[in-house]
């Protein structure tokens, strides 16, 4: 689960070398898709911040 606590986007970069943009809305949360492996990278003009919640 996700909660983001700021509007921004976020690129995820995969294992595989694909990429997709994950934009979000503050106080808007969200479950996102369970991949095995990725980087994100912040492409908003602004910090980013969220509060991750990892099932493990």
């Amino acid at each position: 689960m996700v909660y983001p606590l700021t509007d921004c986007t976020i690129r995820l970069h995969n294992a595989d070398g694909t990429t997709r943009d994950a934009p979000s809305k503050a106080g808007t949360a969200f479950a996102g898709p369970l991949v095995v492996s990725h980087t994100a990278e912040n492409i908003s003009s602004d910090d980013c911040k969220a509060i991750f919640v990892e099932r493990k």
